[in-house]
């Protein structure tokens, strides 16, 4: 949790929501990318280490380094999976909190029309009307 949000007190508004929720999704970004970078490398020297079984340099230290290298392999790979999963999740709330903040806006668009246009339409149908009467 953000220290942000920590701090908010739960007094939120919609737009500190959203940055919030881009915050995570920045940090949440940057980790994956980090992830990837380091399961690149570590999957390029896991294959330079097999392609050496069997050779003269095939040695226990070797195999140990091997074993070690795929165990972290796997870790990395399922802490990568948990991240985007957090990561799809996090745009996902950030993609429904803009349409919600844009239905929110185009509501109050809609009720200063109602509040502005309706009493003036019915100023000029009423003086339209006044003006049928009398002919």
């Amino acid at each position: 949790m953000s220290y942000t949000r920590l701090t908010n007190d739960g007094d939120d508004n919609d737009a500190n929501k959203s940055g919030i929720l881009r915050e995570e999704i920045s940090t949440h970004a940057n980790r994956v990318q980090s992830l990837i970078f380091q399961l690149q490398t570590n999957v390029s020297t896991f294959k330079r280490l097999v392609d050496q079984l069997g050779t003269a340099r095939d040695t226990k230290d070797q195999r140990a380094k091997l074993h070690k290298l795929r165990e972290s392999i796997g870790q990395m790979a399922k802490e990568s999976s948990v991240l985007v999963k957090k990561l799809a999740r996090l745009v996902t709330d950030l993609v429904h909190e803009e349409q919600d903040q844009e239905y929110e806006y185009e509501a109050g668009e809609d009720e200063d029309d109602q509040h502005g246009v309706f009493p003036h339409r019915q100023r000029r149908q009423g003086r339209w009307y006044r003006r049928q009467v009398r002919l």
